[in-house]
């Protein structure tokens, strides 16, 4: 789990904690985020407790998060699920998700997958995408409870709408096999789409593979290759070059050079940009890429 989540939760209910409360242990959440941001961890530690004692749910979660992650104390998973299930039990996805979490991989408690997936369920059901998302993976998956991919679907659908990339990738893959809802290539080229442009390797290799063969777009060999080629400058595959040189034969000098200038602006223009969430049908505006 990564610090800008607790960023973000620190944040989510501040201004209602302070708007519904003049208590000051409560205002100090304010400050104990202010600190944490800063990274003053022994301040914000400070700030936080006496919020946390009184039931703050996002100062429980900020505690439990400094000692997950080793924040100004020592790394402690057994305190960092006791903070978490404080929160938790007030409600707070976020803490939600992290309970889930650590029961899903035995972190400071005894790994049990249904209670991780109880708590995935809890945060996911108030709409938070990470919990969709590993709801989906693991109902996909079906090495943590049965394989299920209606269920599966479900979930990768709920968070793909929301902008995750890795679910926008499944709910491709689902469509284009029929995995959980009918075989539908259009769907599938369009949720590939919408990973692709958000940096998803599989998802840039989807979408060439829509490209190269026409399934759900009109065939396109300067596409294929374009996308094809971003996915391989990320991370190489020995089949996907394979499919490049396939592509190369059968293209013009002229195609070929336009692909590879598409490829190229594409990653000059991520490495300038932050990879952040778009909506679910907004694709991210590319040049002369469809």
């Amino acid at each position: 789990m990564k610090k800008n989540i607790a960023i973000f939760a620190l944040y989510l209910g501040l201004v209602t904690v302070l708007l519904l409360s003049t208590s000051p242990a409560l205002a100090g959440v304010k400050e104990g985020a202010d600190a944490y941001l800063k990274e003053d961890y022994p301040t914000a530690l400070r700030e936080f407790q006496p919020a946390a004692r009184l039931g703050s749910p996002i100062a429980q979660y900020a505690i439990g998060d400094m000692y997950f992650n080793g924040y100004g104390v020592q790394k402690n998973y057994a305190e960092a699920f006791s903070w978490y299930n404080k929160a938790a039990r007030l409600g707070l996805t976020e803490a939600q998700y992290s309970l889930g979490y650590m029961y899903d991989n035995g972190l400071g408690i005894k790994q049990d997958y249904t209670k991780a997936i109880s708590w995935y369920e809890a945060a996911a059901t108030q709409g938070y995408s990470a919990a969709q998302n590993e709801l989906g993976f693991i109902y996909f998956k079906g090495t943590k409870t049965p394989k299920n991919y209606a269920e599966a679907f479900r979930w990768f659908n709920k968070a793909a709408k929301q902008g995750v990339a890795e679910a926008q990738f499944y709910l491709g893959m689902m469509f284009q096999k029929g995995h959980g809802t009918k075989k539908d290539y259009a769907k599938a080229a369009r949720w590939y789409r919408k990973g692709a442009h958000q940096g998803h390797t599989g998802a840039q290799r989807g979408l060439g593979a829509a490209f190269a063969i026409g399934y759900g777009v009109e065939k396109d060999f300067v596409m294929a290759y374009t996308w094809l080629s971003i996915a391989n400058a990320k991370e190489e595959s020995t089949e996907v070059s394979e499919i490049i040189k396939g592509l190369k034969k059968a293209m013009t000098a002229e195609q070929i050079t336009e692909a590879e200038d598409l490829s190229r602006r594409f990653l000059v223009k991520k490495k300038k940009s932050i990879w952040r969430t778009v909506g679910p049908f907004d694709t991210p505006a590319q040049p002369a890429m469809p």
